[in-house]
């Protein structure tokens, strides 16, 4: 009897052995599968956050740069990317109230980023139909430097600096200008743009189309400012319009100061190309020192970048 009952025994100790290690393995199996599939979850959303965080990168980046290309006054605080060239041809036209024929330009202007935030500016004008004008081919060298981008309620914050060199006809003097630029956006398409200028005039030389000297020998104004103010919209992805007010101080001394409405396009028609427009018109309805009325359009080749 007690070798029945010690067989019985190990034969239920033995079953329940093996249901205990079957739940174990079963157990075990399971939470195997929900560590996998929490495992593959964890996967799948990580590689959703890096797709998410690609694609967010890349639509800033394509939507970062807005600079302006045409003859207009205004410019934004951008700068080319580094290895850009911008070949510029400028043609102007602009008349004055009592002031003789018109005048006739054109200028011939390179921009170069040189690294991230630096560019580089050098224009060469030609007074056409009157070349013996003083200062006629005076070359202008520049530098743009984007001192930080957007954030918030900051502006995007560049500064402008130029430099006039006397290699013209009968020129004199060496001119400096520097221009600050502070550019807000309004919307996707839209920016708005506060800028202003101060510039040391060291000699009697032509400046723009209707700023020549007159004929009773007005010295040239040494220290000149002025405000630019003004909007930039982008119509389509290639056809931008822009308008802007400029207030400056006379050329002359004994002139008024200036008051200037400028609008105007830039139309990217192929990649690397674009023409552009712009028209001025006198809000002070004189021939002072600067023109009645003006336009300029410009063809802008550019490489690299």
């Amino acid at each position: 009897m007690r070798g029945q009952e010690q067989r019985w025994f190990w034969r239920s100790a033995v079953v329940g052995v093996l249901a205990i290690g079957t739940a174990v393995v079963a157990r075990g199996a399971q939470a195997e599968d929900e560590r996998s599939h929490r495992f593959q979850l964890t996967s799948f959303q990580d590689r959703e956050a890096v797709v998410a965080e690609s694609t967010t990168v890349t639509t800033v980046a394509g939507s970062e740069r807005h600079d302006i290309t045409g003859p207009i006054s205004l410019r934004v605080a951008d700068a080319l990317p580094p290895g850009e060239l911008e070949i510029k041809n400028v043609f102007g036209w602009g008349t004055r109230k009592g002031g003789g024929s018109d005048e006739w330009e054109y200028e011939f202007e390179l921009e170069y980023g040189l690294i991230e935030n630096h560019q580089l500016l050098f224009s060469l004008p030609l007074e056409l139909g009157e070349g013996r004008v003083t200062g006629n081919w005076d070359i202008t060298l520049g530098w743009h430097w984007k001192l930080w981008g957007e954030d918030g309620a900051i502006p995007a914050t560049a500064i402008r600096q130029f430099v006039r060199i006397p290699t013209g006809h009968d020129s004199e003097g060496v001119d400096y200008e520097i221009r600050p630029i502070l550019t807000w956006t309004l919307s996707d398409s839209a920016r708005y743009t506060l800028s202003g200028y101060a510039r040391s005039v060291n000699g009697d030389n032509f400046d723009e189309p209707g700023e020549e000297g007159d004929e009773e020998g007005e010295d040239a104004r040494h220290f000149r400012w002025g405000v630019i103010t003004g909007f930039d919209y982008d119509l389509t992805e290639d056809f931008k319009l822009i308008w802007d007010y400029v207030y400056g101080s006379s050329v002359h001394t004994g002139h008024r100061d200036n008051h200037t409405l400028e609008v105007g396009f830039d139309w990217h028609f192929a990649p690397n190309q674009s023409f552009n427009f712009m028209t001025e018109v006198s809000l002070d309805g004189d021939g002072n020192d600067n023109a009645n009325l003006g336009a300029e359009i410009s063809y802008v080749v550019s490489f690299g970048g």
